[in-house]
């Protein structure tokens, strides 16, 4: 019996740790190939330095825009500034079809280039609504399970 006991205080002190570590994990953000199209993957490029690195077509923009995900675990303070970006681009696709993704991109920031400098649309404000990983979320966690782990070695003893 107090082997069961102790492997299944143990094992869920395991599952609580391994819980805590695969959330700490997810924190961070993941690597993106510019212009593979994915609404996430426009999503990093743009955060990445404030303009699009990739060639996207008007369909994977589209996607962006229709993706309820980014809304909800996106940043506030990127993805406002590029849905005004990429309505802009969308419009001037719509008035020349014929544009390049480069043209559109151009004339939707006004006509600058995007070569190696950062490029800002006007009027955007950055909101930082995210809070950085501090360790509490492990240490909660750690807590909990020597917490329980301590609640079943007093119920041990009190059944003695």
């Amino acid at each position: 019996m107090k082997k069961v006991v102790l492997l299944a205080l143990a094992t869920v002190l395991l599952v609580l740790c391994l819980a805590s570590a695969a959330q700490a994990t997810t924190t961070t953000t993941f690597p993106f190939v510019p212009g593979s199209g994915s609404p996430w993957d426009i999503y990093y490029d743009y955060a990445d330095n404030r303009h699009l690195d990739g060639t996207y077509t008007q369909e994977q923009l589209q996607a962006y825009l229709d993706d309820p995900t980014i809304r909800v675990y996106g940043s506030r303070g990127v993805y406002v500034p590029l849905d005004n970006l990429v309505n802009r681009i969308l419009r001037k696709w719509e008035e020349d079809p014929s544009m390049s993704f480069d043209d559109a991109y151009k004339a939707a920031i006004g006509g600058v280039s995007t070569g190696s400098t950062t490029t800002t649309v006007a009027g955007t404000t950055e909101y930082p609504e995210t809070f950085p990983f501090t360790g509490f979320e492990v240490l909660a966690a750690l807590g909990g399970g020597l917490l329980l782990l301590g609640a079943g070695f007093a119920a041990r003893r009190a059944t003695r």
